[in-house]
């Protein structure tokens, strides 16, 4: 009897599937399943797509990092800065000043010598018995100032050395009544001495460079 023919890969006429075939492919199919397992799992296991940390020992620090900065120290109040002095003006006689007392000195004394001969004034400290800590200065006018020669004679002053008062010839030593005096010819005619006690020898010269006349005089 001669079988019935049936064209390649048609199932059979009668409905059953090809039970060689199918388990083939089922096998196939199992054994890429199995391989992309195997792929997957080994692409995990390698790290891959893991988010690695820094590695301490083999990255150098970045530039300027480290421990952080101490907090600035609290800012403190600048101390309010003293108020200057108020300055002095230190009437003399005959339109001559001083622009510089020693602190704690007030005018205790003075007058004139007489009508365009000059004048004088005393400062010490109020009501204080201190007989050292005291000025004097005066103004001479008239034939005695005539020129520095003779103004340097009138002015008496012992163991005299030669100086300068505001660029002026001058002359400072001991004074015939006590002290340290300095004189100096301020202009023909006008003569200045300064007279200071023994504790305040050392103002002698910065009292003395403090001396002024009013302007046009």
């Amino acid at each position: 009897m001669i079988p019935e023919g049936r064209v390649y890969g048609q199932e059979p006429a009668d409905g059953t599937a090809d039970a060689g075939g199918q388990s083939g492919r089922a096998a196939l199919a199992a054994l890429a399943f199995a391989a992309t397992a195997v792929a997957i799992y080994g692409l995990f296991a390698s790290g891959f797509g893991r988010v690695q940390p820094p590695d301490p020992a083999g990255e150098p620090a970045a530039a300027g990092q480290g421990p952080p900065a101490p907090a600035p120290p609290a800012r403190t109040p600048s101390p309010k800065p003293a108020e200057p002095p108020a300055p002095t003006l230190a009437v003399i006689a005959d339109g001559f000043y001083l622009t510089y007392l020693p602190p704690g000195l007030k005018r205790t004394g003075g007058g004139t010598f007489g009508a365009g001969e000059g004048g004088w004034a005393r400062y010490a400290p109020a009501g204080s018995g201190q007989s050292g800590r005291y000025i004097v200065a005066r103004v001479d006018r008239g034939p005695v100032a005539a020129d520095w020669p003779r103004y340097r004679s009138h002015a008496g002053v012992l163991d005299a050395r030669a100086t300068v008062v505001r660029g002026r010839p001058a002359v400072v030593g001991r004074d015939p009544r006590g002290g340290r005096t300095i004189a100096w010819l301020e202009r023909r005619g006008t003569g200045v001495r300064v007279r200071a006690g023994e504790s305040l020898r050392k103002e002698l010269l910065a009292v003395a460079a403090s001396v002024k006349a009013r302007v046009g005089d």
